[in-house]
């Protein structure tokens, strides 16, 4: 049986036909496509791959699970939730003290001043609205 290739009935397309009348498309410029888009595919998975397990790694041999970190993450979140709807959250800073400074003096030490007594008593009253606030 003969096999002929036509180029020129459609062109950019082979027609193989044999003796017996048999017609065909040369499909191989697609398989080529195909099997070059697969090979980058694979290529790409490799690389996704190689990544995810070195997200992984980097995470560390105690913290391999996802879904422990994530709920101790909530843990945390759930906690400070907590501290800032009720009492607050404490912070220190190192230079609140200054601010103190001329409201001592103005109530202390000025001339005229209702004196360190009567502030504490003031504080003690502040202290007592603040504390029935958080209830």
């Amino acid at each position: 049986m003969a096999i002929t290739k036509d180029t020129t009935t459609l062109p950019g397309q082979t027609i193989v036909t044999d003796s017996a009348g048999g017609v065909a498309i040369d499909y191989s410029s697609y398989y080529d496509r195909i099997a070059t888009a697969l090979e980058t595919i694979a290529v790409q998975a490799t690389t996704v791959a190689t990544n995810s397990t070195s997200i992984t790694n980097s995470l560390g041999t105690d913290s391999t699970d996802l879904a422990s970190i994530f709920s101790n993450i909530s843990l945390d979140i759930n906690a400070l939730k907590t501290l800032a709807a009720g009492v607050g959250i404490k912070t220190n800073d190192p230079l609140a003290w200054m601010g103190f400074m001329s409201i001592y003096k103005l109530y202390v030490e000025d001339p005229d001043a209702i004196g360190l007594d009567a502030l504490k008593a003031y504080k003690a009253k502040i202290d007592e609205l603040i504390a029935s606030l958080a209830e």
